[in-house]
């Protein structure tokens, strides 16, 4: 039981880690967006990745939180909880989409290539934290005894 309860305790700070580091690659892969989009475009174009990459941000941040719960419950149970959440925040996502559409003025304050660079950059951050995480973990099963 203390040998399960330990490798249990190492697997979740291994996947903290790689919630955290997959975070962190994703705010500077938003901020090295803002400011290119800052020094080529506009405001405008800054603003609009914040956003964008905010929003792609807090998507996978929750995502990849509820997996962590769906994995420590484990069989059908844990596999529909993954599908309905990844349901569930698209579904809100596209909902603020068609909100948003129909606040006045929104659309003059957010133009394309700022949300397509944000969302990009967030999603290139966010894999390229995970890759970062999974190739300095470590597997325990592959150490020496």
């Amino acid at each position: 039981m203390a040998d399960s309860l330990a490798v249990r305790r190492s697997a979740n700070r291994r996947e903290i880690g790689m919630l955290v580091r997959a975070g962190v690659g994703c705010n500077l892969a938003i901020a090295a967006a803002t400011l290119v989009l800052l020094v080529v475009g506009d405001t405008t174009d800054a603003g609009s990745a914040l956003v964008a990459g905010a929003v792609t941000l807090l998507f996978f941040a929750s995502g990849q939180a509820v997996q962590l719960i769906a994995a420590d419950v484990g069989g059908p149970l844990g596999l529909g909880v993954a599908v309905m959440s990844f349901a569930v925040r698209a579904g809100l996502l596209a909902l603020a989409l068609v909100l948003a559409s129909d606040v006045p003025g929104l659309q003059s304050r957010l133009n394309a290539l700022g949300i397509v660079g944000g969302t990009l950059a967030g999603v290139a951050g966010w894999v390229g934290g995970l890759i970062w995480a999974e190739v300095r973990g470590r597997n325990r099963i592959y150490d020496l005894p």
